[in-house]
């Protein structure tokens, strides 16, 4: 399986994605990537979506989530489709409290975030506004294939 989007240039999430963008509620920055989904299992009925920070760890003692989604039936999301509700998709709690996409606001310097996607072999019974925990939780043994993806955000 592989993920990719056409708005993570040489590694780099382009600025419009986070603090230096112009979509945001309040100072969450909010216009989401396009991402693309290729050679899932043939048996996938959908997909998730993780969006971490790993370099947060040092600063606030845990990995900074971004942004989630769970039953997701699109190969394909387009740019914003968190705030439009473009596609089919069940969003979660970011770590800024708000649901749907949290964009990059790296405070010390650049941070280097993981988009992983899962297919998953079934749907999984969650509500928007769910926790990271309920998310991981709900995925464990379903996961038929996952890929990752990284982007580079300056501050």
């Amino acid at each position: 399986m592989k993920v990719s989007s056409s708005n993570i240039v040489e590694g780099e999430i382009l600025p419009q994605h986070g603090m230096y963008g112009e979509h945001m509620d309040g100072d969450v920055p909010t216009l989401s990537f396009p991402l693309s989904i290729k050679y899932a299992p043939k048996d996938t009925v959908c997909y998730a979506i993780k969006m971490t920070d790993p370099d947060s760890v040092p600063l606030c003692g845990y990995e900074w989530y971004h942004w989630t989604v769970v039953n997701l039936k699109d190969d394909e999301l387009p740019e914003n489709a968190s705030v439009l509700r473009a596609a089919k998709m069940v969003q979660g709690k970011n770590d800024f409290g708000k649901i749907g996409y949290g964009g990059p606001t790296p405070p010390d310097k650049p941070h280097t975030y993981v988009i992983t996607v899962y297919a998953l072999d079934c749907v999984v019974g969650l509500e928007n506004g769910f926790t990271k925990e309920e998310f991981e939780e709900a995925i464990k043994g379903h996961i038929l294939a996952e890929a990752s993806m990284e982007g580079l955000y300056n501050n």
